[in-house]
């Protein structure tokens, strides 16, 4: 049994802790008062697990919150877009593996099985072999030694 990782958000993980460790901090710099603070978190993780926003939910938000909110916006979308192209390239490498791929490189149905070839016999020297006499003995025939 195999377990799918899933999130609940549009960013991955590691993006969703940075831009909240971000948004945490810049709350905690500006010393927004506790209702500030939750209305800000609730609202923006609520953008990152469906990248809309909803007048009514904008229009509640407080002033510092709503600011914060247009900081890191474009970090948001910019994640969430790199996401979807990141899960949509996985999703392609992984029906390419479900795919059969051919038995071997040639794209032949034959298998590759080099046991079967003919042997090579001394009087008569494969191509490379010819190729290499060819390039250092040229058309002389080969020393005996």
């Amino acid at each position: 049994m195999t377990t799918t990782k899933t999130t609940p958000y549009l960013v991955s993980n590691r993006a969703y802790r940075i831009i909240l460790t971000e948004i945490i901090e810049r709350l905690t710099t500006e010393n927004v008062t506790p209702e500030c603070f939750y209305a800000t978190i609730t609202f923006l993780t609520g953008y990152m697990k469906t990248g809309e926003t909803d007048n009514d939910s904008l229009c509640t938000l407080p002033a510092d919150g709503y600011r914060i909110f247009m900081l890191f916006r474009d970090l948001i979308d910019k994640s969430i877009r790199r996401s979807r192209s990141a899960r949509a390239a996985a999703a392609r490498r992984k029906e390419k593996r479900a795919t059969p791929s051919p038995e071997n490189d040639t794209n032949e149905d034959k298998p590759f099985r080099p046991d079967q070839w003919p042997p090579q016999s001394a009087g008569k020297p494969g191509p490379m072999v010819r190729e290499l006499n060819e390039i250092f003995f040229g058309n002389n025939p080969r020393p005996a030694w």
